[in-house]
């Protein structure tokens, strides 16, 4: 309006780097997408069977832990987030120890990268190398735990 000079310099920040994700599911052969996921900072991953059940996996078409592992080694990903485990995997004892931890520890022997057992409501932070977990900002309750004002489960409320 005064017939000054805006420079794109005065009202733009300098450019940043972008980040990248893939996610694959229900995939024990994820080859058509490795070009799609070269370099990418966080590689999710269906992880629904241990190594061991390599032949189920193939039959249901899912992934191992190793064939994640492997996977995220070939196209060179900064993360490894594993999911969508078998129900074999989950524990409803309440114990404080996750059996998908193990799927966790068998795929870390056959990648590089830092790899992280997905939970449900986890948050990644940015801020972090490779997008770490902040579990600070987890939910710390299982998701099929109802809120405290929610109806038991066959009532109905009005």
């Amino acid at each position: 309006a005064d017939g000054g000079v805006v420079k794109a310099s005065d009202v733009v920040s300098p450019p940043q780097q972008g980040r990248s994700f893939a996610v694959l599911q229900d995939c024990c052969d994820a080859s058509g997408a490795a070009d799609g996921c070269k370099g990418v900072d966080v590689l999710i991953h269906e992880c629904t069977f241990e190594e061991g059940l390599h032949e189920l996996a193939l039959k249901k078409g899912h992934s191992t832990s190793k064939m994640a592992a492997e996977f995220a080694e070939s196209v060179r990903c900064k993360r490894l987030v594993l999911t969508h485990f078998s129900a074999r995997y989950t524990s409803s004892s309440g114990s404080p120890d996750d059996p998908a931890e193990q799927l966790g520890k068998e795929a870390e022997v056959y990648c590089s990268m830092p790899v992280t057992v997905a939970k449900d409501f986890m948050v990644l932070d940015e801020s972090q190398e490779c997008f770490g977990p902040l579990p600070e900002l987890s939910v710390k309750r299982p998701a099929w735990t109802p809120l405290p004002d929610s109806p038991a489960q066959g009532e109905v409320r009005a």
